[in-house]
């Protein structure tokens, strides 16, 4: 007889993401108006952000099947202790410095969770999600915040 084998860490993080997904899903769609995608209401991008959580997390199941892992392995207190201060200095820095400057240093900290990470794809990391995050929340969905703090004098 032939068993069954799988990784756990992905089972489990696909149950947990799927559950998230889940969640947020059915509280936009319960609690906010969604709309269409021309005109788009409040529930819209948190449904469309939960969706692709779904996809994802229903890909990181079926790879549980694929590989013959145990448990795997479990990061260490530097790698938790850097992804956990990334959200912490973009909410400690956003009101001095600004949003731009909140989310290139909480990325560039979180970068730093890998011990495989060089500084230059650090750096690269860092000016793509900066970017991305700016034409995201500042330019396609017009977060009032301030770019730069009074900091810089801009």
């Amino acid at each position: 007889m032939r068993s069954i084998r799988f990784s756990l860490t992905d089972l489990v993080t696909s149950v947990l993401l799927l559950g998230t997904a889940g969640y947020f899903a059915i509280s936009a769609w319960r609690n906010l108006k969604v709309g269409s995608p021309g005109a788009m209401g409040p529930g819209y991008f948190p449904l469309l952000i939960a969706s692709v959580l779904a996809v994802v997390a229903l890909v990181i199941g079926f790879r549980a099947f694929r590989h013959d892992t145990g448990l795997g392995r479990i990061a260490g207190p530097r790698a938790i202790g850097l992804i956990l201060a990334g959200p912490a200095i973009f909410a400690v820095l956003i009101a001095p410095l600004g949003f731009i400057p909140a989310v290139a240093t909480s990325t560039f900290v979180a970068c730093w969770s890998s011990r495989q990470m060089t500084w230059r794809f650090a750096l690269l990391i860092t000016a793509l999600l900066t970017s991305l995050a700016t034409g995201i929340f500042v330019y396609m969905l017009r977060m009032p915040v301030t770019l730069f703090g009074t900091w810089a004098g801009i």
